[in-house]
């Protein structure tokens, strides 16, 4: 399956990506549709953001009508094991052409997706919070218009202006809201990188136990944690937001 997935062939569009069956039914599913035809699909979205997928991302961006982004809050849309924090994403393909969609963020109802465009705009900004629950809302403000020109301030946001626009990653604001705060951080002139930063991902988890520098030791049969970690929760259902 790996193979296949893999082969230059077969997904010219996946070559050097992470195979992930998911990216294979998208292209497959624009490889049948018909010239004026439309598919909807329900997928995770890590090919917004990988630093392998831009070409799928620019193929993506070309193709989309319709982007909802998901929270599987109180595993309200999928049961566990689907995690309480992930996300997916609704989307509406259609032909290809120029870059322009309607991007919806941290939604945490389908009425959300469903009404927002046809909302007055009234009543306090949409949020992820809304009182005392997350915010189901439908809401106007929701609706971000992406463009060409909207993914190129993007870049200069996130730092990555020496690749193509067009294969920038998508951000995700809650609202239209944000615009001028997005605005105005990609158009400040002191960069992180002029600092020369020394960054490093640290250990992995997978790898260090592999390596023998992490180590859970049995404990009485169980799985042990080390002492720093006993007695420590982790709270439920709470998304951690990113940009």
């Amino acid at each position: 399956m790996v193979a296949v997935l893999s082969s230059p062939v077969v997904y010219p569009l996946l070559t050097g990506t992470q195979p992930d069956l998911y990216r294979a039914f998208m292209c497959q599913t624009w490889s049948h549709a018909g010239r004026a035809g439309t598919v909807g699909l329900v997928h995770p979205d890590s090919h917004f953001s990988g630093d392998k997928e831009a070409r799928l991302r620019q193929v993506a961006y070309k193709r989309l009508r319709v982007h909802g982004d998901f929270v599987n809050a109180g595993n309200r849309f999928f049961p566990p094991p689907v995690g309480r924090s992930s996300h997916f994403g609704v989307h509406v393909y259609g032909p290809e052409g120029e870059i322009g969609f309607d991007h919806l963020s941290w939604l945490f109802s389908v009425d959300a997706l469903r009404l927002s465009a046809q909302h007055d705009g009234s009543g306090p900004d949409p949020g992820v919070r809304y009182g005392d629950t997350w915010d189901e809302r439908p809401h106007k403000k929701r609706v971000i218009r992406v463009t060409r020109a909207t993914l190129e301030q993007w870049q200069r946001l996130t730092g990555a202006e020496g690749q193509p626009v067009e294969e920038g990653r998508l951000l995700s604001p809650v609202s239209v809201a944000e615009g001028k705060a997005i605005k105005a951080l990609a158009e400040y002139s002191l960069r992180l990188e002029t600092l020369d930063p020394q960054i490093a991902r640290g250990f992995d988890e997978s790898g260090a136990k592999k390596d023998g520098i992490i180590d859970y030791p049995p404990l009485g049969g169980r799985l042990g944690l080390p002492a720093r970690e006993v007695g420590r929760r982790h709270p439920q259902g709470t998304p951690d937001r990113a940009g």
